[in-house]
């Protein structure tokens, strides 16, 4: 067996099935432990690696062969029931640090368009017994530490959209509140991050966290009830993250600015209770 050509003895596959339902993170984590190769790949189980040509299969192993790269990120295609899309994120070869790759949103969220070198991942694990954006929150703390990441305009991955679940696209109570606590577990971790890093590192995760306490304060409004909305933004405002700042986006901001004058006049009449 090879990939890429690759010798299969070069590298092993891990398959975990979450038979528990203990969630991604959980297994993820499991997992981790378990490899023992130089390159990791978190691959999901309903997606498939794309077949490449010898060309885009010279650039993807000269990339894996290269020493200093800690990372190594693709493109994908996105198949949805009717139709597939190529996500082409990058369309050259091209050398970034941590901070340029998160600051210009050239990777996104997803784990499996990328590689990453084992010791790049150092002691970051995700956050054990979470559902929802888990993948996002271990991004963020592994790659504003990276000095060396390789973009490959190569199409490395099938993505298969036919079951979206995302806390974005879903009003079933049940998944809403594990959603919205998984939510302020990712914040307070990435809040951690931040109070950890100075400089440039430190203002790019204060941006994200800021435009991310924003969007999650738009899904409780769009599916969750007030009672929801005050209790999320009276916690975020105690930690710090309220008066949200400017994201430079419009909708995201037009939508501060509600949240703001909400959590202000909020704040004067309500204390803090758990919305359950």
């Amino acid at each position: 067996m090879s990939q890429w050509g690759v010798p299969g003895s070069e590298y092993e596959i891990i398959k975990l099935d979450d038979l528990h339902h203990e969630g991604p993170a959980t297994i993820r984590n499991r997992g981790l432990a378990q490899a023992s190769g130089e390159w990791i790949w978190f691959v999901d189980g309903d997606d498939e690696v794309k077949n490449l040509s010898a060309a885009d299969a010279s650039l993807m192993v000269d990339a894996l062969r290269t020493k200093d790269v800690e990372l190594i990120a693709f493109n994908y295609d996105e198949c949805f029931p009717d139709r597939t899309v190529t996500v082409s994120k990058y369309q050259k070869k091209v050398v970034v640090d941590g901070v340029m790759f998160i600051k210009h949103a050239s990777g996104g969220s997803y784990l499996w368009n990328k590689i990453f070198r084992r010791s790049a991942i150092g002691g970051n694990r995700f956050i054990d017994g979470i559902f929802h954006i888990e993948d996002m929150c271990f991004n963020l703390h592994v790659i504003i530490q990276l000095s060396k990441i390789v973009c490959l305009p190569v199409i490395g991955y099938v993505y298969h959209r036919d079951n979206n679940n995302s806390i974005s696209h879903t009003n079933n109570p049940q998944t809403r509140i594990i959603a919205n606590e998984d939510s302020l577990k990712v914040y307070q971790s990435l809040q951690t991050l931040a109070g950890h890093l100075s400089g440039e590192q430190r203002a790019i995760i204060e941006a994200r966290l800021n435009f991310d306490i924003i969007a999650h304060l738009y899904t409780i409004f769009r599916f969750d009830d007030r009672r929801t909305l005050r209790y999320y933004a009276a916690v975020y405002r105690k930690m710090g993250l309220i008066p949200v700042r400017r994201s430079h986006n419009l909708k995201a901001d037009l939508f501060g600015f509600f949240i703001n004058i909400f959590s202000l006049f909020d704040s004067c009449f309500h204390p803090i209770r758990h919305h359950s």
